[in-house]
């Protein structure tokens, strides 16, 4: 008998070690930073996948690879990643997506869900899209002194939404869009540039499809009616006609336009529908902010002054944001949430995104600003 409990006693040992997952031993690792999807160019149905790899090496300061794999799926995309590095590839710390046009034009929603669906990824990666490669942006050799580029991107884009400059798209920012009707997602353009790369704008998705872009000077405005500023900044071009009365005589006659930066801006944007028959809604703007630069000298002193000036810039952020929206009419995407607007004030049965694609582009906004300017900076 005690032989028998001995046998079942080892017998139970030996299994519960043989269920034990095997140890990875970090330096035998690939760590993922950031994954490049495109078609490939012969064949449209395979997807071009560029894996950017971080090794750990306590003896070298940088140790990455870039691996370009082909496959119908991700995961097999991934398998042929393997095949081809020394190190065995894991997604856990992967930081960006990046989709190339032809792939986004068609679709990043399968992807992105065969990515969720692997619980070795974090839900926190940046999702962005190119309108070149995206395997000729993973290839880009000027990352600064980042580790490599996957860590590279990833600064660059923090940096960019912590200053306000762009709109962020982690992977749970976009979901939570992307399975609400009456708002479409969109998420940061990246492109190269002298083989470093750089943000370009922000890219317009119909439900998961591509359909135009915002330019990065212009998402300001974007970003304006979407979200708070706390801290933002913005240089603008008024028409020196208006001041003429405040311009030395030399300004008047050699001058049409002058430059004019401001900073420290917070803003606050309430969006209503007042109409639901004729679709009309009406966003109050609030815009404060402390000029910073001035390329003209003007009396700031003058209280006549900074009014026109508000004045002038409250033109300039309503034509900026009827041009936005307009173009987002004619693409039919709805970035800014005027469908789930819609849908939570009228009554009834709950909007389709169908239903709202057919509405979207007869809808009209009556835009209120109340623009305030205080402090003033340097005149040049």
């Amino acid at each position: 008998m005690h032989r028998l409990y001995m046998f079942l006693l080892l017998f139970s040992l030996t299994f519960l070690v043989s269920c034990i997952p095997p140890k990875k031993i970090i330096e035998d690792l690939g760590i993922v930073t950031a994954i490049g999807f495109d078609l490939d160019e012969d064949e449209k149905e395979l997807i071009r996948g560029t894996t950017v790899i971080y090794q750990f090496n306590p003896q070298e300061t940088n140790t990455s690879q870039i691996i370009t794999s082909e496959g119908l799926t991700v995961r097999e995309v991934r398998n042929q990643a393997n095949k081809k590095s020394m190190h065995y590839v894991v997604p856990g710390h992967l930081n960006v997506i990046i989709f190339g046009q032809q792939i986004a034009e068609k679709g990043i929603g399968p992807y992105l869900d065969a990515l969720a669906r692997n619980a070795e990824i974090p839900n926190t990666y940046h999702i962005t899209m190119s309108l070149q490669p995206a395997n000729e942006l993973l290839n880009a050799s000027n990352y600064e002194d980042a580790a490599n580029v996957g860590a590279y991107l990833n600064r660059l884009l923090m940096n960019a939404v912590d200053n306000e400059i762009i709109i962020g798209s982690r992977q749970f920012e976009f979901f939570k869009l992307f399975f609400e009707s009456g708002q479409d997602p969109t998420i940061p353009l990246l492109h190269i540039n002298n083989d470093k790369v750089e943000i370009a704008g922000i890219a317009l998705l119909q439900d998961d499809r591509y359909v135009g872009y915002v330019d990065v000077t212009d998402a300001f405005y974007m970003r304006l009616l979407k979200e708070q500023f706390e801290a933002g900044e913005l240089t603008v071009q008024l028409p020196t006609e208006p001041f003429e009365s405040y311009l030395s005589s030399y300004a008047k006659d050699h001058l049409d336009h002058f430059n004019l930066s401001i900073h420290q801006i917070e803003s606050d944007s309430t969006i209503k529908l007042i109409d639901q028959d004729a679709l009309t809604f009406k966003a109050e703007v609030d815009f404060r902010g402390k000029l910073l630069e001035l390329s003209m000298p003007l009396e700031l002193e003058d209280s006549d002054v900074i009014s026109q000036i508000e004045r002038e810039i409250e033109k300039i952020l309503e034509e900026k944001l009827i041009e936005i929206i307009t173009m987002t009419k004619e693409k039919n995407t709805d970035p800014f949430g005027f469908g789930k607007l819609y849908d939570s004030t009228v009554r009834g049965k709950e909007l389709t995104t169908e239903e709202w694609r057919e509405l979207y582009p007869n809808i009209e906004i009556d835009f209120d600003f109340n623009v305030k300017i205080t402090r003033y900076g340097t005149v040049d």
